[in-house]
């Protein structure tokens, strides 16, 4: 039986009403977070996400209302700053979180023998947990990589058990492992969680509640995001995302023969080959990020690779999503209709605002500057261009990056019917294992590849060891 404390809301709202310029992102909001309860905080992109952590948090500004905090609570938020901590070695940043800083010192102010090695315990073991080696543990901050800076803040939040976790975006950087490590610890902390994610195998494994922006308001479900999905109102469901059929592609649309890569002296691809047939929907996987991006730069023609080469067959017609979408928007003058009718000229007015419609762009929408619209926004135009384009092989690098959870349903669907062939890079498992239906891991000496789910991919022992074979090989 629950006792009274338990169901005591740790966090409470009360009118809390947030705008942006002319624009109201939710307001007269009263809602309440209980001990244990773990919240997936969701909305389309703008919809004040991030800004709801940060008030809960006591760090925005601006709010009417108020956000009230039950006595004796410590907070801990995954801070999106990963350049605060240059100065420190990892451990110490790790050891600085705000769960943990008390426990580090003294009543009267001395380092405590026992409670530093207990500290420092607890620290090791949340690094080790999110990837990080030991050897780098005593390295600045400024030495380690983007990826491993953002564990180490993660790991800075977790520290020393804070009662309320609030984490903006806390799988951003993580591979496989790390993410299914952090979903094993937060489903088994005691305290309360909130969270913004656009993952949804990680929402469904994490998260027992849904807490929904949309319409000015703030609405708690009880359930996962599977749930939250099955009962959402029809006008709140996704848009539709649809590729037209296309002509078929030669029954061997690329051949990739010995493929190799090296970026500041060292490998990040070495020897790729492989044949990819008609129909055929790749996901390129594992722990060499660099690698991944690296090979399908190559494929979409913006990389050169050093050695090896590779061939589209003749009837194959490529559209492409790169990661970084900058150079078909930045400085552009072009209102989106405009934007859009440069890759479509053929499409009426009609079917160019029908498809910037699906894709949520409507009325005054139409009238934004290409080169003034947020990451969120450049991605949807991007897939409208790829819904005009007539393509039979589409490859997209993390095309899930900067889309809310809505348009990645629709997303995921899309590319579920599409009948043609299909790249693509990812940290979305459900997307993976929906979509693929053939997994290729990239290693810095090879591919280990077959044809095969994701989640069988990832659970096949042999598929282990020569994966670990690769990493292993010097």
């Amino acid at each position: 039986m629950e006792t009274q404390e338990e169901r005591t809301p740790l966090i409470r709202t009360h009118g809390l009403t947030l705008r942006l310029g002319k624009k109201t992102l939710f307001k007269d909001v009263n809602i309440s977070f209980e001990r244990g309860g773990r919240y997936a905080v969701i909305g389309t992109d703008g919809a004040g996400k991030t800004m709801f952590l940060r008030l809960l948090a006591g760090e925005g500004r601006g709010a009417e209302g108020s956000v009230e905090i039950a006595k004796n609570i410590r907070i801990s938020m995954l801070h999106r700053d990963h350049y605060a901590y240059e100065g420190y070695e990892a451990l110490r940043t790790v050891m600085m979180g705000e769960g943990g800083a008390g426990a580090v010192r003294g009543e009267h102010g001395e380092e405590q023998d026992e409670t530093l090695a207990e500290a420092e315990a607890e620290a090791r073991q949340l690094l080790a947990g999110l990837g990080i080696d030991d050897a780098r543990f005593s390295m600045p901050m400024a030495e380690l990589s983007a990826s491993e800076r953002v564990r180490v803040l993660l790991a800075q939040a977790l520290f020393g058990s804070p009662d309320i976790l609030l984490l903006d975006e806390p799988t951003s950087h993580l591979d496989s492992d790390a993410i299914a490590w952090l979903e094993w610890y937060l489903s088994h902390f005691q305290g309360t969680v909130i969270l913004v994610s656009h993952d949804r195998h990680f929402i469904n494994g994490v998260c027992n509640y849904i807490c929904d922006i949309c319409s000015e308001d703030i609405h708690i479900h009880e359930g996962d995001f599977s749930s939250w999905s099955r009962t959402v109102p029809s006008h709140l469901r996704p848009p539709t995302i649809e590729f037209p059929a296309v002509p078929d592609a030669d029954e061997r649309p690329l051949h990739v023969e010995r493929i190799s890569k090296r970026i500041d002296g060292g490998t990040v691809l070495r020897n790729v080959s492989f044949t990819l047939r008609r129909g055929e929907k790749v996901a390129f996987v594992g722990a060499n990020h660099v690698g991944k991006s690296m090979l399908l730069g190559i494929l979409m023609g913006r990389e050169k690779e050093d050695g090896g080469w590779f061939r589209w067959g003749e009837t194959s017609v490529c559209a492409c999503l790169p990661a970084d979408c900058s150079p078909y928007f930045d400085g552009v003058e072009l209102d989106l209709m405009d934007w859009l009718r440069q890759y479509a000229v053929d499409a009426s007015e009609e079917r160019l605002r029908d498809v910037l419609g699906l894709m949520r762009f409507s009325g005054e929408d139409l009238r934004k500057r290409a080169g003034m619209l947020s990451a969120g926004e450049r991605v949807r135009c991007m897939l409208a261009r790829m819904m005009l384009s007539n393509a039979n092989v589409l490859l997209l690098e993390d095309p899930t990056e900067h889309l809310d959870l809505r348009t990645i349903v629709a997303l995921n669907r899309g590319l579920v019917s599409y009948r043609g062939t299909v790249l693509f890079t990812s940290h979305d498992h459900e997307l993976i294992q929906t979509v693929a239906s053939r997994i290729i891991d990239v290693t810095p000496d090879g591919i280990v590849d077959r044809v095969s789910t994701y989640d069988d991919f990832m659970a096949n022992e042999t598929v282990k060891q020569q994966i670990a074979e690769k990493y292993h090989m010097k």
